[in-house]
């Protein structure tokens, strides 16, 4: 049984019983929430086995629970969901090298200078010493962020193919069973291409902000120059990033689940933010962990991206449309649950009304054929 279900029979067990409970959620900013189905998807046409008769279309059956049908679908379809990602992650291939390579050879390239850090150590030693903090300043601001800005604008291309990564683990979440999955991925970027590009792309150009900030202090802390405003940047940035960081997250699986328009896509992410901030925050926190693993040891961003590759980016296009549909079905009960609490109130309302309680008397049958005594 669903959350959805669960709420229901829960309101018409009170409804019947006649109370209202003591403690209940307040439903944040309702007025812009759109309820919507799960959209349906095409049939994929199947190929005639013999004499007409077509190949029979298999669906599994999994549990009705979000997050662990997320993990069976894991277990029960792997291969397809690997073969759906593959062309998605070799996109993403791409900021893995932009990112290993750059901090490789281009580090290289900019801090190519001979450095003496030995100079003036002792008496009579000849030549003029450089500065340490000098070049670990050169490091952060002149390496590090440039390469962080070239695998941002990477990443956003990427967003391209992760519309068609999504469109096929929606389908295979709830079991709009396909078995091209070329055609089916491509189907997916056709439909949801610029819906993706545009949250990535906010969701991308938030977290270059935060790790600008990051860097700058870096390297005004090597110069001994760092002052409060680096630090306030670093919190402003960090404040506001993580608060808006989760609206791109949450709007991306909805595109692929429920046929709504951009702006009202918008609204329902800040609903179920606003209603479930605590499991959104935590999905969010997750999400870009990975991201800050990929600017440490080349070790690390090779094992994280193997990582990524083989469950962790099936892990998490299922987690969010798992998290998308809960947060849909809950909200969807709150609204129905004011609207049998408001219908009970009318009910008592008349109740208590002048006359509400008077019970009306029977008309008396009177049979027209029978003449009325003079």
């Amino acid at each position: 049984m669903g959350l959805l279900d669960k709420l229901r029979e829960a309101s018409e067990q009170q409804q019947a019983q006649g109370n209202v409970p003591q403690r209940e959620h307040k439903f944040v900013a309702k007025g812009w929430f759109t309820p919507a189905e799960v959209r349906p998807e095409p049939e994929e046409e199947t190929k005639v086995v013999i004499a007409g008769l077509r190949e029979k279309i298999v669906k599994k059956e999994y549990s009705d629970t979000y997050f662990r049908r997320a993990f069976q679908v894991i277990k029960g379809d792997y291969v397809l969901l690997l073969r759906c990602a593959a062309i998605f992650i070799v996109s993403a291939v791409l900021v893995l090298l932009t990112i290993t390579l750059g901090l490789t050879y281009f580090e290289k390239w900019v801090l190519s200078g001979p450095y003496n850090f030995m100079a003036g150590v002792g008496i009579g030693y000849p030549g003029i010493g450089d500065n340490l903090s000098l070049a670990i300043a050169k490091q952060q601001w002149e390496v590090y962020e440039p390469i962080m800005l070239m695998a941002a604008a990477v990443g956003i291309l990427t967003s391209i193919f992760m519309a068609g990564f999504f469109y096929c683990a929606k389908r295979i979440y709830f079991q709009d069973v396909f078995k091209k999955v070329v055609k089916t991925f491509f189907m997916g970027v056709a439909k949801y291409w610029w819906k993706f590009l545009i949250c990535v792309m906010c969701g991308v150009l938030i977290v270059a902000a935060m790790a600008t900030t990051i860097f700058y202090l870096l390297q005004q802390q090597a110069l001994g120059t760092a002052g409060a405003g680096a630090y306030c940047a670093v919190v402003f940035t960090f404040v506001f990033g993580f608060a808006l960081l989760p609206i791109p997250m949450t709007m991306i699986p909805q595109f692929v689940v429920y046929d709504l328009s951009f702006i009202k896509t918008f609204k329902n992410a800040i609903v179920f933010i606003l209603n479930q901030p605590i499991s959104i925050i935590f999905t969010s926190i997750i999400a870009i962990a990975p991201v800050c693993a990929m600017f440490t040891s080349m070790v690390w961003q090779i094992i994280v991206f193997i990582v990524c590759a083989v469950i962790g980016f099936i892990l998490w296009a299922l987690w969010l449309i798992a998290l998308s549909k809960r947060s849909m079905d809950k909200c969807k009960g709150y609204v129905a649950f004011e609207q049998r609490k408001v219908q009970a109130a009318n009910k008592q309302a008349q109740k208590n009304a002048p006359g509400g309680n008077k019970k009306k008397k029977p008309v008396q049958y009177q049979n027209p054929k029978k003449k009325k005594k003079k």
